[in-house]
């Protein structure tokens, strides 16, 4: 049983993350996350969403990001879903491989992967679908 499940859906723009952070600090306070938790949560999750934007939307205000917040008594769900073409996760270059040390991009899909317990990308025929699991 879901004891939170809310849903947004903002149009794409380079300062996205404004539009949600009042989701997630009532989610914050409704599961009364610990500081650590939450902090490798909203990494995670900022990531996600500002790739979906960007990457996905290149930005543009005409495709939408959704994201659904939802947890049960033992786990956390976040789904991110974007209007873009799509993309391979394992198609994306290690960041910690040395010729992409210094490079500007290409670490949110590393973060996910290392800060959620379960990491899933699915192509859709209308955009890209990111889905994080988080234990609590």
């Amino acid at each position: 049983m879901l004891v939170y499940n809310k849903i947004r859906t903002v149009p794409s723009n380079k300062n996205i993350i404004s539009f949600f952070e009042d989701l997630f600090i009532e989610f914050k306070d409704t599961l009364n996350l610990r500081n650590d938790l939450y902090f490798n949560l909203m990494v995670a999750v900022t990531e996600g969403i500002n790739n979906a934007s960007g990457h996905g939307n290149k930005f543009d205000p005409n495709k939408n990001v959704t994201v659904e917040l939802a947890a049960n008594s033992s786990l956390i769900f976040c789904k991110i879903k974007d209007e873009g073409d799509g993309f391979n996760p394992k198609e994306v270059a290690d960041p910690r491989d040395p010729e992409n040390l210094l490079k500007d991009n290409g670490r949110g899909v590393f973060l996910m992967r290392e800060l959620a317990k379960e990491f899933k990308v699915s192509n859709t025929e209308n955009g890209t679908l990111v889905e994080l699991t988080f234990e609590y």
